[in-house]
């Protein structure tokens, strides 16, 4: 088990993060001003603050360091960028928004922030640690509230579309990056 992370991968990780979280805030804040459904909306606009606050913990992470460059480090990786790519300006419906976060985007930044957890150490890496659990229950929190609104609109999820962003998420390795 690792003592802590090493400083370069811990900074980019976290600059990994702000670019995330900073995605995360422009397309689900986008999709909160266009959608039809009012629950889905108030859930979009939720979201999207929840994930603008993060953004800026995440970037007080960062090394202060000249030698770490921190403005630099600050890019997602390939999947996540074709994902938000492929998610940028698509007219999608209701329920798929709501099946693209709840069955793949979220689990992803889930799944990528429960690796970096497991990767830091408990001393060392601290103050990370103490924002990684907190944002990890933030995203369960909004995983069960886009799965509950997706639920009774399952009939109407673009499947193709889905598996799309899906197979974006499936070129990512363990820690959400590039494979």
């Amino acid at each position: 088990m690792n003592v802590h992370l090493p400083i370069e991968e811990a900074a980019d990780a976290c600059g990994e993060m702000v670019w995330i979280c900073d995605a995360l805030f422009t397309t689900w804040g986008r999709w909160s001003t266009d959608e039809p459904d009012p629950a889905a909306r108030v859930h979009w606009a939720v979201a999207s603050r929840r994930h603008g606050t993060w953004a800026p913990a995440w970037r007080d992470l960062l090394p202060t360091s000249p030698q770490l460059d921190a403005p630099t480090r600050i890019r997602g990786a390939e999947p996540w960028q074709a994902v938000f790519g492929d998610l940028d300006g698509a007219d999608l419906d209701t329920a798929t928004r709501l099946a693209v976060a709840a069955d793949v985007v979220l689990p992803a930044l889930h799944a990528g922030l429960e690796a970096l957890l497991a990767g830091s150490g408990e001393i060392a890496d601290a103050p990370m640690r103490r924002v990684i659990r907190a944002h990890f229950a933030d995203v369960e929190d909004e995983t069960s509230s886009a799965a509950a609104l997706v639920a009774p609109l399952a009939a109407g999820v673009d499947g193709d579309r889905v598996a799309a962003v899906a197979a974006h998420i499936a070129d990512m390795g363990p820690s959400g990056g590039d494979a």
